[in-house]
C-alpha cells in the first residue's frame, strides 16, 4: 500500500531541511522544481564558489581584525596588570582573569549578535534582508560562537605570554 502526500513549502530555501527530516523517517521526497531542472549551469556554480571564497576571506579578515583590536585593547590595561602583579598576583591568576574578562565580552557580543539579528529579521521587510536570514540556521550561530571562543583563546593566550615577557615585577610584598 502506497500513500502519497503533498507538502506546500512557502519557500524553496526550506526544502532541503524538510526533505532531510522526511527521509530520516523513511519517506521519499521529490521537488517539482528540482526535478524540472534539466541542465547544469556552470556559470552559476562558478558564481557560487566565488561568493563562498569571498565570504570565507571576509570571515578570516574580520576575525584577524577582532584579534588585533582585542589585543590592543588589552594592552591599554597593561598598567592595571602591573599594579596587580606588584600586589602579588600570580601569572596563572592573571591569565585566568584575562580569559574571564574576554569570555564575558565574548558572551555579551554573542547575545548582542542574536538580539540584533532577531530585531533585523522581524523589523526589516526588505526582500534582500529576508532572503539573507532564510539560510541562516542554528548551527551557523553555533559556528560563530565557537569561532568567538577560539578568538578569545588566541587573544588571551598571546596577551598572557606578552605580560609574562614584558612585566618582570614579581611582588612588592615583604617576606
Amino acid at each position: 500500500k502506497n500513500n502519497q502526500f503533498a507538502i506546500y513549502l512557502s519557500d524553496l530555501a526550506y526544502f532541503d531541511d524538510v526533505s532531510t527530516k522526511l527521509m530520516n523517517k523513511d519517506y521519499l521526497t521529490l521537488s517539482c522544481f528540482k526535478a524540472s531542472l534539466s541542465d547544469y549551469d556552470d556559470s552559476k556554480v562558478i558564481i557560487r564558489y566565488v561568493n563562498l571564497i569571498i565570504s570565507f576571506v571576509a570571515l578570516i579578515i574580520i576575525n584577524i581584525l577582532v584579534i588585533l583590536l582585542s589585543y590592543q585593547t588589552l594592552k591599554f590595561k597593561k598598567n592595571d596588570f602591573i599594579t596587580l602583579k606588584m600586589l602579588g598576583l600570580k601569572n596563572k591568576l592573571c591569565s585566568m582573569s584575562i580569559f574571564i574578562e574576554l569570555l564575558i565580552y565574548g558572551l555579551f557580543s554573542n547575545v548582542l549578535l542574536l538580539t540584533v539579528a532577531s530585531i533585523v529579521k522581524t523589523t526589516f521587510q526588505v526582500e534582500i534582508v529576508k532572503n539573507l536570514f532564510k539560510y541562516i540556521r542554528f548551527y551557523d550561530y553555533l559556528f560563530v560562537f565557537v569561532l568567538n571562543l577560539l578568538v578569545i583563546y588566541i587573544v588571551g593566550r598571546t596577551f598572557s605570554k606578552f605580560l609574562e615577557k614584558k612585566v618582570k615585577v614579581t611582588s612588592l610584598k615583604e617576606d
